[in-house]
């Protein structure tokens, strides 16, 4: 099938050539991306916000810039693009990339690291906010690696990383005992195969994945199946994410307590269709965390468990299996079998 074929509705297609200038950078992440050369990295920065996505964010965010001037709100916007793409290259570095075609800089010269700082704190941080919202909605074609039953596959996970060492970062991100520096914590939800970012929240790493994924599991889309570890299911957390029309592939702790589910029936290909029902524990849990009292229990709920085992072997020869257990609402074994595979 043609990529064209496979994007999904509301999704902005780019031209080829962009399309495959930006996969090469996504593939080679972010600490190779500085190796662009200068014509690669021009036809970057459009793809991920033209001008027009930019102007639309700072009026969304009642930005206005007070003088005009090299570092307006709309190109101090790109030189943050840039220093989140080239992260070994220099802030004078990319300012210089940036603002090349501003005839301005002719006269006032390239923006220093301490004015583009300053500009930074000029723009609000709902500009940055609303580009990246704009963003994710133009994602590139994708092709058949990136669907699996017919629908587009995503991932929510997490990670952490440092920020600087100053008084006001110590002051809204944790440091970890014995860390170095502060750091933020980010759950993303993106399209599996080309890692496309489709939503995130970040907060400090003192909060936990499972709490930025509260507020993220509300940004799911029909006609996607969403994959996630077993760090992240809880009752509740399931049936809200189900709510938004997204189908669910998510790993579950091999613990009896760990899934709360009454077994329904055992299907034809090894799958059983189990009912969730939220335990007391679960319960109390939530009502403490919300600080409602009176919250009602969850409805029960209808999923289907997959149990597999996965044997490895080490280049030392040595073989490790292990058990794995995923729930997924795809109830239908027909059109989604779990089929066992065994490799030699």
């Amino acid at each position: 099938m043609a990529d064209s074929a496979m994007v999904p509705a509301g999704v902005v297609p780019q031209a080829a050539d962009q399309r495959g200038v930006l996969r090469a950078a996504v593939i080679a992440g972010p600490a190779q991306a500085g190796t662009l050369d200068a014509p690669v990295a021009g036809r970057l920065w459009p793809v991920l916000a033209d001008a027009g996505m930019i102007e639309q964010a700072q009026a969304a965010a009642g930005h206005v810039d007070a003088r005009q001037r090299v570092l307006t709100g709309a190109v101090t916007v790109m030189i943050v693009l840039g220093l989140c793409l080239f992260r070994r290259e220099g802030t004078a570095v990319v300012a210089a990339r940036a603002t090349s075609k501003i005839p301005r800089t002719w006269v006032e010269g390239t923006p220093s690291a301490a004015a583009v700082s300053k500009a930074r704190g000029r723009v609000p941080a709902a500009v940055m906010r609303q580009v990246f919202t704009s963003a994710t909605q133009a994602m590139p074609p994708v092709g058949a690696e990136s669907y699996a039953f017919g629908l587009l596959v995503t991932a929510i996970d997490g990670t952490v990383f440092d920020l600087a060492d100053t008084a006001e970062m110590r002051s809204g991100f944790a440091t970890p005992t014995n860390g170095r520096f502060p750091q933020a914590r980010m759950v993303a939800v993106i399209v599996c195969g080309i890692r496309w970012v489709l939503a995130a929240r970040i907060g400090s790493s003192g909060i936990s994945e499972q709490a930025l994924a509260d507020d993220l599991v509300g940004e799911l889309r029909p006609g996607t199946i969403n994959l996630a570890d077993r760090g992240f299911f809880s009752m509740d957390r399931w049936v809200r994410a189900a709510a938004t029309g997204a189908q669910m592939l998510w790993r579950v702790k091999n613990g009896a307590r760990s899934l709360p589910a009454r077994l329904v029936e055992v299907l034809p290909d090894g799958s059983a269709l189990v009912e969730l029902v939220e335990s007391d524990a679960m319960l109390s849990r939530r009502r403490k965390t919300s600080g409602e009292r009176g919250l009602p229990r969850l409805r029960p709920m209808l999923a289907r468990l997959v149990e597999f085992t996965v044997t490895s072997r080490d280049r030392g020869g040595r073989t490790t299996t292990s058990r794995y257990r995923v729930l997924t609402t795809l109830l239908d074994h027909r059109r989604h079998p779990a089929v066992r595979r065994r490799s030699g």
